[in-house]
């Protein structure tokens, strides 16, 4: 029907009691962190412009994490995703960062992947 995807109650629902058994701790941090309980946090997706100032630099040299608090948690790319990526990984040209921080903070992020210095 032209679904990309296909999303199971069934199976996100098992998947998630299994990890609250598993990992309590981890299941409750993301809790807090998407639903705001306690501290305000998001986890986005920023989309890195062919005009970004962030395209050509590294994790460390982009100064995301230093000037903006925000953690960069993978890097989309065409061929995959690259968790946990180190500060010396390149950023490029149509990657999506998957990142965390507060709302305000990934806007700022967002703003600037999406436009030139």
């Amino acid at each position: 029907a032209g679904a990309d995807s296909v999303v199971s109650p069934y199976s996100f629902a098992g998947q998630r009691i299994a990890q609250t058994f598993l990992s309590p701790h981890v299941v409750s941090f993301l809790d807090t962190a998407t639903t705001h309980l306690g501290i305000d946090l998001e986890i986005g997706e920023i989309s890195v412009g062919p005009q970004s100032s962030f395209a050509g630099k590294t994790i460390e040299t982009s100064r995301i994490r230093q000037e903006r608090g925000v953690i960069v948690l993978a890097i989309k790319r065409s061929q995959g995703m690259h968790f946990n990526p180190a500060p010396d990984d390149r950023i490029e040209a149509g990657d999506f960062l998957i990142a965390m921080g507060e709302p305000a903070q990934l806007r700022q992020v967002e703003q600037m992947a999406a436009s030139q210095s």
